[in-house]
């Protein structure tokens, strides 16, 4: 059986996982239609509420205090003002506190690129542009200036139709739009993600990847799969559209004076060794072929700990009720779902290796952070998974508890000691290669140069903007 048959059937079970949890816990037609009733109210009383708050109602738009800066953290900035600019959008992490992959990536690459003076970050509001960073010398609006390039490094998807306007002026001035292309799953495997995302996808996809004038993805395996899926499906894309792409960073910043929690020090301190696994429960992240190998281990009297770090998904209700109302839950099977960037660093250092099982990936930042602390990985055998973590990484099966069970043990009965460090891409050399692709039009898909996977590119520049 191929991969891609095996994947679809995958997805179709946690699907039928996912349809029989909500069917079994389904409420009564009373019930139902009180709940209705009462989220009437509440729209009603929010939008009576909103309308009196304000004088002049406004379209979805980010009312998040934008982060100010002092006079010393806007030295080595001012040439991030100077036209043409790279703008870097960052409008979904401003609003939105999430501790995801993208979101990380966001904060630490837009923070280095404007403290060494190379992008200046933006949030979208009511079809304008706005300066995300709050300072007297920062303008509030940001009018897009000849020869512009608007970055979409955030996700977007959800709130396409904000972005249209924006993306219309920067044409006008003679821009150009740079999309940042994490994956396309949901394009290849639609019962990945729930219909709705893969609706709201597909039209992102089609109004503004294919639109863009360069889209940039964050691997070699994800720029080869949207060149081979727009080949196939003969997609119209935009006149000259490059294609190119860069790797993520790993050392996201920490602030130096806040410690781990009582519960991750707790956690780890504990004698029997316990594996990681970082990711939003969602269907494509294979939690259930791990967990299932914990199982397998714990049948057999292996005295060890399965971590969980990572907030709920789309469509993960089955999921997380088979972890929360497990016999071993709380005790050698852990949930942390607000685990912050302390706690996170934390539990890299002491585990005893990240456990990676997911089924598809556009990149991995757990395995490159993974590197980057120099803990272990056993990961699921993936080919983007080979180009990033080659020989050094344990590899098993896709899709089998069996063979992640046997590698599981292995590294029980021989761990690797810990401090190996895998050569990885720091946050500035990442944001560094993006822009530098971005400005100098190289590294397209096909163009042999590309970054070495072993050695990271030299740092440019020293300063470092510390914001959370």
């Amino acid at each position: 059986m191929n991969s891609d048959r095996k994947l679809s059937l995958h997805f179709v079970k946690e699907r039928r996982a996912e349809e029989e949890y909500l069917r079994a816990y389904a409420v009564d037609d009373a019930t139902r239609f009180v709940y209705i009733k009462l989220k009437e109210l509440y729209w009603t009383v929010g939008r009576f509420l909103g309308f009196v708050g304000r004088r002049e109602p406004a379209p979805r738009e980010a009312y998040c205090e934008r982060p100010k800066l002092t006079d010393e953290q806007m030295e080595g900035a001012a040439s991030a003002l100077k036209c043409p600019r790279v703008l870097i959008d960052v409008t979904l992490t401003h609003r939105f506190e999430r501790h995801t992959g993208i979101q990380r990536a966001i904060r630490e690459m837009s923070r280095l690129a404007f403290g060494d003076g190379r992008a200046l970050p933006v949030i979208v509001e009511g079809g304008r542009l706005r300066s995300y960073f709050d300072h007297p010398s920062l303008p509030s609006v940001i009018e897009v200036g000849p020869g512009d390039k608007f970055l979409m490094a955030d996700s977007s998807w959800e709130l396409l139709d904000e972005y249209l306007p924006v993306l219309a002026q920067v044409s006008a001035q003679g821009g150009e739009v740079v999309v940042c292309l994490y994956d396309i799953i949901p394009l290849l495997y639609p019962l990945a993600v729930s219909p709705e995302a893969a609706e709201l996808f597909s039209l992102w996809f089609e109004k503004i990847v294919l639109k863009s004038d360069v889209v940039m993805c964050i691997s070699e395996w994800t720029a080869t799969n949207y060149r081979d899926y727009i080949t196939k499906n003969s997609c119209q894309t935009k006149q000259g559209q490059r294609i190119g792409w860069w790797r993520l960073g790993a050392d996201f910043q920490l602030d130096t004076h806040q410690p781990p929690s009582s519960r991750a020090v707790g956690l780890t301190s504990r004698d029997s060794p316990f594996f990681l696994s970082v990711g939003t429960l969602e269907p494509r992240k294979g939690y259930s072929i791990a967990l299932a190998a914990f199982e397998k281990l714990w049948n057999d009297n292996v005295d060890v700990r399965y971590v969980i770090v990572g907030r709920q998904g789309g469509r993960a209700k089955a999921l997380e009720a088979r972890i929360t109302s497990h016999a071993e839950y709380g005790r050698r099977l852990i949930w942390v779902n607000d685990a912050n960037d302390a706690d996170l660093c934390h539990y890299y250092t002491h585990a005893r290796a990240l456990i990676y099982a997911s089924v598809i990936e556009g990149f991995g930042l757990p395995l490159v952070e993974a590197q980057h602390h120099g803990l272990p990985a056993i990961v699921s055998d993936l080919p983007v998974f080979h180009d990033i973590g080659g020989e050094q990484v344990r590899y098993f099966d896709l899709l089998d508890e069996e063979s992640l069970a046997v590698e599981i043990l292995r590294v029980i009965q021989n761990p690797r000691p810990k401090g190996a460090v895998t050569p990885t891409y720091t946050w500035r050399q990442s944001i560094n290669c993006l822009l530098d692709t971005i400005n100098d039009d190289t590294l397209q898909l096909g163009v042999p140069r590309s970054p070495d996977k072993t050695s990271p590119p030299q740092e440019r520049g020293s300063r470092r903007l510390s914001l959370r």
